[in-house]
């Protein structure tokens, strides 16, 4: 039989891990936001436009406060894929995500963009693709 497991003196591991924790909110700069709502789910659609494929983000669902902020929207982009990062008005500043890390084909990062459409309340990401002449049928590869 194994010995019987040790006794811990619980003021000491108490404190021991709100140290810890602290230290890591203070080393990472983790706030007490929430995490990112994800927009996976929220209905976009693609249209291939020749030599850019645009990606539309609808996100009138979750603005809340009705308006669409200057600047409440930015993406960030690889060869084969991009994140959407959408800050809107919803009980607070709460971050929104698409995030697409496997697309069909490659990507030109460089020439790639977002803008907001601040009427109609949506996103659209313009991808510049690696090959023009290749013809996208679906956006990502799964």
């Amino acid at each position: 039989n194994p010995p019987p497991p040790k006794p811990i003196d619980t003021d000491a591991a108490a404190d021991t891990r709100v140290g810890a924790a602290a230290a890591a909110h203070e080393t990472t700069g983790i706030t007490s936001s929430a995490p990112p709502a994800s927009l996976n789910g929220c209905g976009y659609w693609f249209e291939d436009a020749g030599e850019t494929v645009k990606v539309t983000v609808p996100l009138a669902e979750h603005c809340a406060s009705g308006t669409l902020a200057d600047g409440a929207v930015s993406a960030h982009f690889s060869r084969l894929g991009f994140r959407l990062d959408a800050e809107l008005h919803e009980r607070g500043r709460v971050s929104h995500v698409l995030a697409i890390p496997e697309l069909a084909h490659e990507i030109a990062p460089d020439g790639c963009a977002v803008k907001q459409r601040p009427r109609t309340k949506r996103a659209v990401v313009t991808l510049a693709k690696a090959d023009p002449a290749k013809v996208w049928r679906k956006l990502t590869s799964v």
